[in-house]
């Protein structure tokens, strides 16, 4: 029997309690949903499909907390405008993805992985992504290159951030960071808080290929939040997101060489990873710089502000109505910005930077 639901512009085709098929008219894609069981090194893993994209399938496993993510052997290009696949596609970018995610968490970034369940599948934690692309440019290249006329292979002269939208009918546009602030994408501190991540993330990625020789010309990262709010580096880190070149010939060895009909597709992908796994991942030094402005919470009288506002006025400055006067410091630390750091930080706050009872602060990260 067929039962039809309709929910958010999606079609729900219920076939049995063990298969489903759900057809979105708005995003022109179809999701089967079938349960199934499969062995992972903390035991059998109930799995539930509950999405099916261009190059992964998620599933929801017995653990709400925790989805399985499958890795297809489809190549996209274009905005999915090109498409193509080869066999174990999949397993190589789950196996990348999961070594280069082990380094990122060694070096103490937080990550969405828990652990490679098989050659194609990781399990991990399950996070809601926040939509927002952010690509990371050490050497220009692709839209970048095409957007202000510049010539492909120009080295930047520090890395460029820059954010775009998720929203495939949109193409995912490029987007300010004051616009993804109002319109309520992300918030002024969780934006410098994922710049730093990401900028020290490109520190140590830079590191790890470079023993490849390969420069790290730009790459794609997606951030999600646990339902607690604990933001983590989620999606993948494959040659499908970055663009590394041969630092002597200047060859590519990444999926342009699908994008632009390169050739040896294939053997560039498995040479890659066969390389990777023979790296020894160490941990790299890095700093976070923390900068803090310490302030009266409003409705708390600023007797210094009050008295340099007189002074001012005394001086003939009669159109100063208000001073605030704060303090800020600058904390630099060894090690990357994470979850944990964060909290160590809220810790110093309360009991030795400032008085919570009557002071508010504010956080602001950086890498120098």
């Amino acid at each position: 029997m067929f039962v039809l639901l309709f929910v958010d512009h999606s079609t729900l085709i219920r076939i049995n309690s063990f298969v489903a098929i759900y057809y979105n008219a708005r995003h022109s894609f179809f999701i089967w949903e079938h349960k199934t069981q499969f062995k992972g090194k903390k035991g059998r893993i109930k799995m539930e499909l509950l999405y099916e994209g261009k190059a992964k399938k998620i599933y929801l496993t017995e653990n709400e907390d925790e989805v399985i993510l499958e890795y297809k052997d489809s190549l996209t290009a274009g905005d999915g405008a090109k498409k193509g696949e080869f066999e174990e596609k999949g397993k190589i970018n789950a196996q990348v993805t999961g070594l280069i995610y082990e380094y990122l968490q060694l070096n103490g970034i937080d990550t969405h992985l828990v652990e490679q369940i098989s050659e194609d599948k990781i399990r991990c934690t399950k996070v809601e992504i926040i939509p927002l692309e952010i690509v990371v440019r050490n050497i220009v290249a692709g839209s970048f290159s095409r957007r202000y006329d510049i010539k492909e292979g120009k080295e930047l002269k520090e890395p460029l951030v820059e954010l775009f939208l998720k929203e495939d009918a949109l193409n995912d546009p490029l987007i300010t960071d004051d616009a993804a602030i109002i319109l309520g994408l992300i918030t002024e501190f969780e934006l410098s808080y994922l710049k730093t991540i990401t900028l020290q993330i490109n520190t140590l990625l830079k590191e790890l290929f470079g023993q490849m020789n390969l420069n790290l010309v730009d790459y794609k990262l997606e951030f999600g939040k646990t339902r607690n709010g604990k933001i983590l580096l989620a999606d993948e880190i494959t040659q499908d997101t970055v663009r590394v070149w041969d630092k002597e010939t200047g060859e590519k060895k990444d999926k342009d060489r699908f994008r632009r009909d390169l050739g040896n597709v294939k053997e560039t992908y498995e040479a890659f990873l066969e390389e990777l796994k023979g790296l020894k991942q160490s941990k790299v030094s890095i700093e976070t710089i923390t900068n803090l402005r310490v302030e009266q919470k409003e409705g708390i009288m600023d007797p210094v502000g009050e008295i340099t506002k007189k002074s001012l006025t005394r001086l003939g400055y009669t159109y100063v109505e208000e001073v605030e006067v704060g303090k800020t410091m600058s904390l630099r630390t060894k090690g990357t910005l994470n979850d944990q750091f964060y909290e160590d930080l809220k810790k110093m706050n309360s009991k030795l930077l400032s008085n919570p009872l009557v002071e508010k602060t504010t956080f602001r990260f950086s890498n120098k």
